[in-house]
């Protein structure tokens, strides 16, 4: 099975193909423009990369959030259109559970950290129980003080809030704090395809009327 992943949910943008087996493709552009004009052609060039066109594309995943609202907007919306235009399934899978997924690492907690802005991180805690990666909290939307308060053992720490609140984390929470490389800090797209491809296997797709972004709050609106 065939599956065509995306995540626009950081700086990000993160695309990926795979199949059953392996994963075929994963490109990755940092850019602050994810608007459908980018995304639609840097979908077509992978494509043409592996001699596929999206006929061939039997599923459909993409990250959810939280994260950038315009990226996940569009990252939603394209991917449904997608899904809708081909009669294929589709499947959403919460950005931070794509994070956590970037280690693995046992007799630790992992805790992905990305900017909300107003002083505030998305976040959310799990463990890795030796088979797979188990999510301990919901997701949260919070000060970085708070969330450390929740943390009473050693933790990893990983994503793209850490280039704000990295220092804060060292400064109150060092002799439990770990920290994945910074290639670990951005949602991949890979990720999202093996956690979709397995959901899909299983005859669990999500409802493409249905599916929406996972904001965590309603975006701001400037005066």
């Amino acid at each position: 099975m065939l599956v065509l992943a995306i995540d626009t949910s950081s700086s990000r943008l993160s695309i990926a193909i795979r199949d059953k087996d392996r994963l075929l493709a994963e490109r990755g552009y940092f850019s602050a423009n994810k608007c459908s004009s980018v995304l639609l052609p840097r979908i077509k060039e992978l494509l043409e990369e592996l001699n596929l066109t999206l006929t061939d594309i039997q599923g459909f995943v993409v990250g959810l959030g939280p994260g950038s609202f315009t990226g996940l907007r569009i990252g939603v919306s394209v991917i449904k259109a997608l899904a809708f235009a081909l009669s294929k399934p589709v499947v959403g899978i919460p950005t931070l559970d794509i994070l956590a997924e970037n280690v693995v690492l046992a007799d630790t907690r992992i805790c992905p950290v990305m900017d909300a802005k107003g002083g505030e991180v998305y976040s959310c805690i799990y463990k890795f129980d030796g088979k797979r990666i188990k999510r301990l909290s919901k997701y949260l939307i919070l000060p970085p003080r708070d969330l450390l308060k929740m943390l009473k053992s050693k933790t990893i720490f990983l994503g793209e809030g850490l280039f704000k609140y990295k220092e804060l984390i060292e400064k109150l929470n060092k002799r439990l704090s770990l920290f994945a490389s910074e290639g670990d800090w951005f949602p991949k797209a890979a990720v999202a395809a093996r956690l979709g491809l397995d959901r899909l296997l299983a005859g669990k797709p999500d409802n493409r009327y249905k599916l929406t972004p996972l904001y965590l709050r309603h975006p701001v609106k400037l005066k």
